[in-house]
């Protein structure tokens, strides 16, 4: 039995797998709290100016609008109404300032977690050979109900950049766990977490990224040896430009431009 109960068998798989480590992002919630914070601010400047503008037609107040000494100063133990208006914006301007730039910060750092590594997660919560169900009260559906995981944040997204790693992750890598390495596992044996380095999934893009840049240029080579006509060359000159582009595409991380740029070179 697990020393580690509840939250914290929660927090000790998450520790050990980062890409587990997701929690909600509640972007609703918080653009409902930027949306009330800047209606308020925007009262208050509408107030804010009502009374500066009142303060302004009376000859006495002129001065508030050129020395804030004068207007911060305090008649029978009080501020003048209009010095109030501009300490509560004060307030608010810096709740709001601090809220906006960590939204901010959220939007451009916590990407959305790895489909797969949420599945992954899920199950582990539900399966009672695994995490069986170690939360009881409603935040156990943050990574289990769909209404949920689309709000979801991962401190460490797995996610590689070319198509070729994400194919290789997301399709490849689940199919041969389920047809091959869950195959292997004796009957009754208790089901737990397996795990692949993710170092030996890059190295073998690697390779393959590696062999068929080496391949390709003696691949045109020959083909255009072979050929006996002007015409067969130029189709194939076609052909193995567009394999080099979609070579480039699928184990690269290049740009659009540096595709064209390597294509027409």
């Amino acid at each position: 039995m697990d020393k580690d109960q509840g939250y914290a068998k929660v927090a000790a798989l998450m520790a050990k797998h980062d890409e587990f480590a997701m929690f909600r992002r509640f972007k609703k919630l918080n653009c409902l709290n930027l949306l009330y914070l800047q209606a308020e601010i925007m009262e208050l400047e509408d107030s804010l100016d009502t009374l500066s503008a009142t303060d302004g037609s009376e000859a006495h107040r002129k001065q508030f609008a050129s020395d804030w000494q004068y207007l911060s100063q305090k008649q029978d133990n009080k501020h003048h109404p209009q010095w109030d208006k501009v300490l509560h914006l004060r307030e608010r301007l810096t709740e709001y300032n601090t809220t906006l730039l960590n939204q901010a910060l959220l939007a451009a750092h916590l990407h959305p977690p790895n489909p797969q590594s949420v599945h992954c997660l899920s199950d582990w919560l539900e399966r009672p050979s695994m995490g069986d169900f170690p939360l009881t009260s409603i935040d156990r559906l943050a990574w289990t109900s769909p209404s949920f995981t689309g709000d979801l944040g991962a401190l460490r997204a797995r996610a590689p950049e070319d198509p070729t790693s994400r194919w290789l992750a997301g399709t490849a890598l689940p199919l041969f766990h389920r047809v091959v390495a869950c195959g292997r596992r004796r009957s009754g044996a208790p089901a737990a977490l397996c795990t692949y380095e993710e170092s030996r999934l890059k190295r073998a893009v690697d390779v393959f990224a590696t062999v068929v840049a080496a391949l390709l240029p003696l691949l045109s080579t020959v083909t255009l040896f072979l050929l006996k006509t002007d015409g067969q060359r130029l189709g194939a000159l076609v052909v193995v430009s567009a394999g080099f582009a979609a070579a480039l595409a699928l184990v690269t991380n290049a740009r659009r431009v540096e595709v064209f740029g390597a294509t027409a070179a």
